[in-house]
């Protein structure tokens, strides 16, 4: 009798999340969407709550569908089966999954114990006037995508003020970067841009040096950014910048490598193997950099819109002052994570309707 009540129990339950479908028989998941997809924990302890969107034959989210999780591998990450609340137990890589009724999606975590600096990069996006203003349902699809860092461009300051206003109200770290005009003041453009980021935790100014140097030689232009170096004073600023731009600009000078490099190198790989390549003209190491903070590794001219919101896609190393851990998202395959990331951002965004 116990067992008849249990099963009629767990079949009423089960009618309450299936509901109906069109023609009147239960709705049964099929699919189920993991968010984040993509984590690396870099602290024994570090924890990441993981989320589950579960969706019907036709797309449709279904709500208070019962989920259980499970780790691959608890000796890296074990798991709450009810909350999807992981937790790093040891290095490797253990896959996350999420099962509701006949259904399941997976997430790739991974624990790196760090020897060096004991911090981890993170996926960032980079945005500019021409992203436009966001809104905080962007932002927080960025989240649930992945995004744990903003760099935002000060060519517009009221759109400037807002990026980094929405960035840092959904929790999320933030840069800003200028575009030097070697036209004009390069001093006066570095003040004026750190005087409408102030208001913000910025961590770091990024000085783009990607406009041609027109008839200007190396070492005119190299006393150029040095200006804007300077102007910078007790504020930490670095350098923006691509490996063909800062040979042909400044002869490969070595002058700044004492600052933080953010260089582009548009291979769709969220990672710095480029980095450790055989010096060539277009990728190896440059400027006398022996590490890079940043890459940017595919452009708003390829990579797909985020959650609505033209970007450029980076990997960047960021100073983590809300927890105590650090996060990184990145995968290896750069055209699987564009499609993975796009497929994510899409149904995060068709849920908050």
């Amino acid at each position: 009798m116990r067992r008849r009540i249990s099963v009629g129990l767990a079949a009423v339950a089960a009618l309450t999340w299936l509901g109906c479908d069109e023609d009147g028989g239960p709705r049964v998941p099929a699919r189920v969407i993991v968010f984040p997809y993509f984590v690396i924990l870099d602290e024994i302890g570090a924890t990441e709550q993981f989320t589950a969107h579960v969706q019907d034959e036709s797309g449709n989210l279904m709500a208070g569908v019962p989920v259980k999780w499970s780790s691959s591998d608890i000796g890296v990450a074990s798991i709450d089966s009810a909350t999807g609340l992981a937790t790093a137990r040891g290095p490797g890589i253990a896959t996350i999954t999420a099962t509701a009724g006949p259904s399941s999606g997976d997430a790739r975590l991974e624990v790196h114990i760090y020897s060096g600096p004991g911090r981890a990069p993170v996926f960032a996006v980079d945005v500019s006037h021409w992203s436009g203003h966001l809104s905080g349902g962007q932002v927080a699809c960025w989240q649930e995508t992945g995004v744990r860092h903003v760099v935002a461009g000060t060519q517009d300051s009221s759109i400037t003020v807002q990026q980094l206003g929405m960035a840092v109200d959904g929790g999320l770290t933030v840069d800003a970067y200028l575009v030097l005009e070697w036209d004009g003041e390069v001093g006066a453009q570095v003040q004026a841009a750190l005087s409408i980021v102030a208001p913000f935790p910025v961590q770091r100014l990024w000085l783009d040096s990607e406009r041609p140097a027109g008839d200007r030689s190396a070492d005119q232009l190299v006393a150029k950014i040095q200006e804007a170096v300077d102007a910078c004073g007790p504020f930490l600023c670095g350098i923006y910048t691509r490996k063909v731009w800062w040979l042909d600009n400044t002869d490969d000078s070595q002058a700044f490598a004492h600052l933080p490099l953010w260089y582009a190198y548009w291979n769709g790989q969220p990672d710095f193997e480029d980095w450790h390549y055989p010096a060539v003209w277009y990728e190896g190491p440059f400027g006398g950099w022996s590490y890079p903070t940043g890459k940017q590794y595919d452009s708003d001219q390829t990579a797909p819109d985020l959650c609505g919101v033209n970007v450029d896609y980076n990997i960047m190393y960021r100073e983590d002052n809300r927890s105590g851990s650090l996060v990184a998202v990145a995968v290896q395959d750069g055209e699987q994570y564009h499609e993975d990331a796009a497929r994510h951002a899409k149904a995060s965004a068709e849920n908050m309707r």
